[in-house]
């Protein structure tokens, strides 16, 4: 019980830490594309009217919106696509964190990493459990790894636990099935239950306390990221909108 409350409070820190960035960049594509195919075909129409000779980047800006407008059917499917994803990896729901827990998460950019290292926590603390019961290491691992959700660690624990039975090493049997080699020098370094025991629950609060500085850094360094890169955006778009009308305010003059 203790285990599940803990894992719990810390996919909910990753997700309080991951959501505000995401959030911030749907606001900005939203404002983007009611610029682009709201506004932008007005513009177009006035300086057409006018004859007004377009800078590059107007016309650009002007291609884009007419793309838009000729394959909006196709960009809805994606934007649809796009909330079905966050759905799913959100914490709402049977979807919860189906996408996080397959066995290609951890290539995720950002969010990938972080609920990997999460889900070894978890790992390390139900191992312990069953090292410290003098349950064979075999059948440790592979309940350990049955028991989370993330498909990467089932597969490669039930690795681990084919490699033990067969004789080999378990800090090789952890290297050669793609453990961190942190978890493989646990078996190395220990030889007696509880001893190992505690060492794997240690290296469990590690693991959590990376996730933990790990998710607040990622959310320290794509806030501003996000920030920079809608100013900078929107501003582009903006710009590229007046020019042409600085243009003709100067002819009249």
């Amino acid at each position: 019980v203790e285990q599940a409350r803990r894992s719990r409070e810390l996919r909910r820190q990753l997700w309080l830490a991951l959501i505000y960035p995401f959030v911030l960049m749907s606001v900005a594509l939203m404002v983007a594309g009611f610029l682009l195919f709201a506004i932008v075909p007005q513009f177009a129409k006035i300086y057409e009217d006018f004859g007004v000779n377009l800078p590059g980047l107007t016309v650009v800006v002007i291609n884009v919106a007419r793309f838009g407008q000729q394959y909006w059917s196709v960009m809805l499917a994606v934007i649809v696509l796009l909330v079905i994803l966050v759905l799913a990896t959100s914490p709402l729901g049977r979807a919860g964190r189906w996408l996080v827990t397959q066995r290609w998460s951890g290539s995720i950019p950002v969010i990938g990493p972080l609920f990997r290292m999460a889900a070894l926590s978890d790992f390390c603390h139900l191992l312990a459990v069953f090292v410290e019961s003098e349950l064979p290491l075999a059948s440790s691992v592979l309940v350990a790894g049955e028991s989370s959700d993330d498909k990467w660690l089932n597969h490669a624990s039930s690795q681990w636990a084919l490699d033990i039975d067969e004789g080999i090493a378990a800090e090789l049997g952890a290297l050669t099935s793609g453990f961190p080699s942190s978890l493989a020098h646990v078996f190395r370094d220990t030889v007696t239950p509880l001893g190992m025991a505690e060492a794997l629950h240690g290296l469990g609060d590690i693991y959590a306390a990376r996730t933990e500085v790990n998710s607040r850094l990622t959310s320290t360094i794509v806030e501003p990221f996000v920030m920079v890169l809608t100013v900078v955006g929107l501003g582009t778009l903006l710009v590229a909108l007046f020019m042409p009308l600085f243009g003709m305010m100067h002819d009249l003059i």
